[in-house]
């Protein structure tokens, strides 16, 4: 497991890695970011999203800990390990997301229904 930190640590460190020598300021890094064009801008928001949820689930979700497996759900059922609230905090976590991340490529530049379809992607 101490592994797999570690490589997850360098794969980090390598994509925010800027590609310059010298080292930009928050600012720099800001002003930079702002004039990307928005499909970039889409684009390294959707790696910096994957990289943070990846690196949450490994350090606290024991992702990997299990080869990929299906069986049965009880979805809602009174066996069910978590009632089904999982589901739901899986539902709301996506709802929000999306509608976030719509609103955020507005103020990019998308028109409503771009933005709304890249975001639900997105989410």
């Amino acid at each position: 497991m101490r592994c797999k930190r570690l490589s997850l640590i360098f794969a980090c460190a390598i994509f925010t890695t800027p590609l310059s020598i010298t080292p930009l300021s928050a600012s720099n890094y800001y002003e930079h970011f702002s004039n990307l064009p928005k499909e970039d801008k889409v684009m390294w928001s959707n790696v910096a999203g994957v990289a943070l949820i990846s690196t949450w689930g490994i350090t606290t979700w024991d992702y990997g800990s299990q080869s990929p497996h299906m069986e049965g759900d009880a979805w809602f059922g009174k066996n069910d390990k978590h009632g089904g609230m999982d589901k739901l905090g899986h539902f709301y976590t996506n709802f929000t997301l999306s509608h976030g991340l719509s609103y955020l490529y507005q103020s990019w530049g998308y028109e409503t229904q771009r933005a709304t379809l890249l975001g639900s992607l997105s989410a």
